[in-house]
């Protein structure tokens, strides 16, 4: 079950903010204000309860901010303060669990809210509804540096920590259609440098937080109740605490734990002895050959219970590092040169940059470098010997990357095609139900077969691509590159109309540039919030992968992501905007393809569709002996079928016939008139209980196969549909047996399919290939 408030204002731990004896506290919250269209929204992005030396039982709120201007909104981050006693803390905290406003609360309890701030910050509240409950941590002093946790804000006394917490985190940065790049780099830089915490890296977890904070190594002025010092005779570490923040444990054990290399090569724990003064002092004695090796110590406070039977408790941790060594490098100014001109550069750069573009020309190749080092690992020598081998192994067996190399595919084990075809399929099969744009100015057939093979349905894939440099009526073509620029793009669409089945469930669009504004190729894959989860620079376009040249894959790192996605969003923008026919002239960008726009006509499966035909009452009169059948076909013959118990719903019973062969004979006429009845008979035969028969007599019939060898031939030169659909269907008896069956059933994955014909293939066609396999297959 997940902690409740209670759970946090019960906590003795956190006794300190919640006291009877009216200590002082601090409440302050940093609100992100947000102005649209004349209205100002208030998100709380981070606040913390601390104990302070000062209450005064009114709001105030830091007035030197301006808002800054983000094109179709404004913001700005305000810090609000609230100096209060701590018996009115807990009711505080109720009060905005529940979603009170800022104004409600200071009405409530009776705080003074000035008008001016009422009407700036009075509607702030928290969403009740979206609240979880963070129960107490213990947290290292920040200058302890614990790169696995979070840290205590303060870097000399750690700390207990819980929160309240806003459980969608990300509301916060959240406008309009998606998230704000620019906003959240506004507001991790503020919060940053106003807190002394690093938003943007180990911190970034705080945001939405409302942190609870007691610090039981400070007392309410800020000064340390924990000291730990060196001694020299003999190597000893000397730890002094202060219980005036934990005064109700009778006792305190010291926890000491030492580092070498970031292992722990010495724990110990001692009962302190109390002094005159109240204060608990243990000594740990280490000895110079261990001293010599320390890197970095842990010193942990437990407090003792008055009843043994509970132990002790930990109170406090505290944790630093060492420097071992220095390696420092420096460079001796003497008289400057003067910079060279460099056009390529200067015509390129503003006044403002001056400075900067003075410096990069300037030429320095005097030999004053300075590198020297301080300290050393003369008492642990296997540190340098681990970490040399460490570097080394970074670059001899580094961890394996996103990144590929694919050799031409006439070198090496002439695998390069192959391995980058399986690198793309591995992709696009991680990130289905993701949006993939792909950068190629080349982008032809090639890599339009690789997509659809790869393809998943729930992803949305989008190809821009260069359009081919229009060429004037009265201006002869450049040459080479004129033609296959132009070819290029033809082979694009034509084979687009020619896959346009295997379209129908993939989400394709291609957009033609004009020639110039594309020339690297990039992979961007973004995810679902509108955010890039994954992108790759490629060396080669699609279509020459690995054969002229080797071809490069290089992911690109998350924040160079970013500046990808602008421009794609720019690019995705602009594309929004193209009309998708009619464009004149010479567009920056057209539509090439939209599978989207593509016809959708689905047809239900009616087996008996075969009963329109003209032909299906005569040979169905002769297959089963009624001449009333004779002439019938679409409702007629349904019904006088259903009439003589033939056809019930949608299956066929037919009597057993004397033989196929008579249908056949009974046939007259040319070509034209045999293929008319076959086409019946195929049908007949795939949904009739003679399906499995052998028809023996046909063997000996050589005219009949003669007509059929006819048949095949003049049906193969038919335009072919629905060629995308599967080989094999489902047994329709795992579709009505129960679950409990098929669950003790010893079925295998090919149990649940069986084959079927390919569906280009009509019934007629399939039983003549079967039948001429049969008799005639030479």
């Amino acid at each position: 079950m997940a902690p409740r408030l209670n759970e946090l204002l019960n906590d003795d731990r956190l006794a300190r903010l919640f006291s009877t004896d009216a200590r002082d506290c601090a409440l302050q919250l940093w609100i992100l204000q947000i102005r649209l269209e004349q209205q100002i929204e208030n998100r709380i992005v981070y606040g913390r309860l601390l104990p302070y030396s000062y209450s005064s039982h009114s709001w105030s709120y830091s007035d030197g901010n301006k808002f800054q201007d983000f094109g179709l909104f404004q913001s700005q981050v305000v810090r609000l303060n609230l100096y209060v006693s701590s018996v009115h803390c807990a009711e505080l905290l109720r009060q905005l669990s529940v979603g009170h406003s800022i104004s409600a609360i200071s009405e409530n309890l009776n705080i003074a809210l000035a008008d001016q701030l009422k009407a700036r910050i009075g509607t702030t509240a928290l969403a009740a509804d979206g609240l979880v409950y963070r129960p107490v941590a213990y947290l290292l002093n920040r200058d302890a540096h614990d790169c696995h946790s979070l840290s205590s804000p303060h870097g000399c006394s750690g700390a207990f920590s819980a929160s309240i917490s806003q459980r969608d985190k990300g509301a916060l940065f959240h406008m309009g259609q998606g998230y704000d790049v620019a906003l959240t780099e506004s507001v991790v830089k503020h919060l940053s440098a106003d807190t002394g915490l690093d938003f943007g890296g180990a911190d970034t977890v705080r945001f939405g937080d409302l942190e609870l904070l007691v610090f039981p190594a400070l007392d309410d002025l800020e000064r340390c109740l924990l000291s730990v010092t060196w001694a020299d005779t003999p190597r000893a570490l000397i730890a002094r605490f202060n219980p005036t923040q934990i005064p109700h444990f009778k006792g305190f054990q010291f926890h000491l734990k030492v580092t070498n290399d970031n292992q722990i090569v010495y724990s110990n724990i001692i009962t302190a002895e109390r002094d005159a003064e109240g204060i608990f002092e243990c000594k740990f004695v280490l000895g110079d050959q261990l001293h010599g090796r320390v890197d970095g110590t842990e010193l942990e406070v437990f407090g003792i219970h008055d009843d043994p039977l509970r132990g002790s408790t930990l109170c406090c941790r505290w944790g630093t590092g060492y420097v071992r060594e220095i390696h420092f490098q420096g460079h001796a100014v003497g008289q400057g040169t003067n910079p060279v001109k460099f056009d390529w550069l200067e015509r390129t750069t503003r006044p403002a940059t001056s400075p900067r573009v003075k410096a990069a020309l300037t030429i320095s190749r005097g030999n004053m470098d300075l590198a020297s080092r301080v300290g050393g690992r003369e008492a642990d020598p296997w540190v340098p010997a681990n970490r040399d081998l460490a570097s080394l192994f970074t670059r001899l067996h580094p961890p394996k990357s996103e990144g590929r190399f694919f050799q031409r595919f006439s070198q090496g084990s002439g695998e390069g095609r192959l391995q980058f075809v399986e690198w793309f399929r591995t992709l696009l099969t991680k990130y289905q139900q993701h949006q993939v744009i792909i950068f190629d100015p080349y982008f032809d057939s090639a890599g339009l077969g690789l997509v659809l093979i790869c393809a998943a349905q729930q992803t949305d894939y989008i190809v821009f691509r260069s359009l081919p440099k229009p060429i004037k009526e009265d201006k002869p073509q450049r040459g080479k590159s004129d033609k296959t620029g132009q070819e290029g793009v033809n082979n694009l669409l034509a084979n687009c109309e020619q896959n346009r089945h295997l379209m129908a469930c993939v989400k394709l669009r291609i957009y033609g540039l004009k020639e110039g504004r594309l020339h690297d190729r990039y992979i961007l894959v973004m995810g679902s919030d509108g955010l890039p989860v994954a992108g790759f620079n490629l060396s080669n376009s699609f279509q020459k992968a690995a054969e002229n040249y080797p071809l490069l894959v290089t992911p690109i790192p998350a924040d160079v992501l970013l500046q990808v996605e602008q421009y794609k969003s720019v690019l995705l923008r602009e594309a929004e905007a193209v009309l998708p026919e009619g464009e004149t002239g010479n567009p920056s960008m057209r539509i090439l393809f939209d599978s989207t726009a593509l016809p959708m006509a689905p047809r239900r499966y009616e087996p008996l569709r075969f009963l329109e035909k003209p032909q299906a009452g005569d040979v169905l009169s002769v297959w089963a002996g009624e001449p009333s059948l004779q002439g019938l076909s679409g409702d007629p013959l349904r019904e006088r079928m259903v009439t003589l118990n033939i056809l019930k719903g949608d299956s066929l019973v037919l009597p057993e016939t004397e033989s196929l062969r008579n249908c056949l004979e009974r046939q007259t006429g040319g070509l034209e008139g045999f293929t008319a009845t076959w086409e019946v008979l195929g049908e007949l035969l795939a949904h009739s209980r003679t399906e499995d028969s052998h028809f023996h007599e046909l063997e000996s019939e050589g005219g009949i196969l003669e007509r059929l060898v006819q048949f095949l031939n003049s049906s193969f030169n038919r335009t072919h549909e629905r060629v995308d659909k599967e080989l094999t269907v489902a047994a329709t008896r795992f579709f009505q047996e129960p679950v409990e069956t098929l669950l003790r059933g010893s079925y295998q994955p090919h149990h649940f399919f069986h084959a079927t014909k390919y569906a280009a293939l009509t019934w007629a066609e399939y039983f003549t290939i079967k039948f001429l396999w049969w008799y005639a297959s030479d």
